[in-house]
């Protein structure tokens, strides 16, 4: 299932990414937000509908996902719609997914080698 395989790739990119957002998603009032323009991602980790940013309701434990500013998908774990434009599919979604996940974890590697050691006691 490809829907099911991008919900997944969001899960990832949310764990991929270093920010304080990610790391009590449930916490969150709201959605978690990801902007990979031109793309922009919502990310509802809760039992009850929640609005993003955009002002779109998102269902529970869904995802919302805008190209340039146009909505363009909406899908959970079992299910849901991404549209078929010309340039916009599940699969360009998914491979925009993968990519952004790579450049996240390449500029974790990066932080933790570049990252002072600790000083001497």
């Amino acid at each position: 299932m490809q829907i099911s395989e991008a919900w997944t790739l969001v899960c990832e990119l949310i764990l991929a990414t270093s920010g304080e957002q990610s790391k009590n998603i449930k916490q969150l009032k709201e959605c978690w937000e990801y902007a990979m323009p031109p793309w922009f991602i919502a990310f509802n980790p809760h039992a009850k509908q929640r609005r993003c940013s955009r002002k779109v309701k998102v269902m529970p434990y869904s995802v919302y996902v805008e190209h340039s500013d146009m909505p363009v998908a909406c899908f959970s774990p079992i299910g849901g719609i991404i549209d078929q434009q010309e340039k916009i599919d599940e699969a360009t979604l998914i491979e925009a997914l993968r990519q952004e996940i790579a450049r996240c974890e390449a500029q974790k590697k990066k932080e933790a080698f570049f990252d002072p050691l600790p000083k001497a006691v």
